[in-house]
């Protein structure tokens, strides 16, 4: 009795075993197939870049080709950077402008940018593994189209368009100056001999002055020649705990008035701007 029982024992083990050797949540996904060639093979050349992703089967169809799409988007990301890397190398000391400023649009052009135009093409499942590939590829035109949307988009941003800058009330020829170079600093257009693309116009005021503290309001208006954009007013304040002088108390307030309003111009540097 106790040897039939172990023999019964290892033919429902063996049975067991080949089994789970054989059997694949994902074996019905797709139908058999050869492996292709781009799951371990990427290509990147002039027309085109193929790379590819993969997720472990969990049995769910919608959620494994999610998982593998999402890594194929970030393979073939990876692709790309390195694509780029090498086109870095070999700018190096161009004097192509036109070359040049083409690979500077790719370097700076976000991932996402080029990967809404990347299309999963093919579907495979290594039912022997339980693995879920999916191939995904993005054309070297869709690659210069991005560029180029990309590229219209920056030119249509706050930052992009030719500032000039008006001020009134106390002390405007300092905040003039001071907007102006920090503008600068923040890769703003301000070329004065051209057109006005959009109008900077700042009134400053002193609204207390001690011998201890200054408060300073600045009014920030910001429209192109016919659209309003932007309108607040911000305080700045300074303290002084070492005896300054009231001339370095206001430089200090008006700075604190401008800070604050960088920090909104963070923000709306991004913003599209139409006339």
């Amino acid at each position: 009795m106790q040897k039939n029982s172990f023999f019964t024992v290892i033919c429902l083990a063996t049975l067991f075993f080949s089994y789970k050797a054989s059997a694949c949540s994902c074996d019905n996904y797709y139908p058999a197939s050869e492996q292709p060639e781009w799951v371990s093979k990427q290509q990147a050349d002039d027309i085109q870049f193929i790379s590819a992703g993969s997720s472990i089967c969990t049995g769910l169809k919608s959620l494994d080709e999610r998982r593998s799409d999402n890594d194929a988007r970030i393979s073939l990301s990876k692709l790309l950077n390195t694509r780029v890397k090498a086109a870095e190398s070999s700018k190096i000391g161009a004097v192509d402008g036109a070359s040049y400023a083409r690979y500077s649009a790719k370097t700076s052009l976000d991932s996402e940018q080029v990967l809404k135009s990347a299309i999963i093409f093919e579907r495979w499942a290594d039912t022997k593994n339980c693995v879920v590939y999916a191939g995904i590829k993005v054309t070297q035109a869709n690659i210069d189209s991005a560029i180029t949307e990309k590229m219209q988009q920056k030119q249509q941003q706050l930052n992009a368009k030719n500032a000039c800058v008006f001020s009134q009330g106390e002390n405007k020829r300092q905040v003039k100056e001071w907007m102006i170079e920090r503008l600068l600093q923040q890769g703003f257009v301000f070329e004065p001999n051209k057109n006005c693309q959009v109008n900077y116009h700042l009134s400053n005021k002193i609204i207390s002055s001690q011998s201890d503290m200054v408060k300073n309001s600045l009014v920030v208006k910001i429209y192109t020649e016919y659209k309003p954009i932007w309108h607040k007013t911000y305080t700045g304040k300074a303290l002084s705990f070492s005896h300054r002088s009231q001339g370095e108390l206001t430089k200090m307030a008006i700075s604190d008035s401008l800070d604050n309003f960088f920090v909104d111009l963070t923000e709306l540097k991004s913003k599209p701007v139409t006339p």
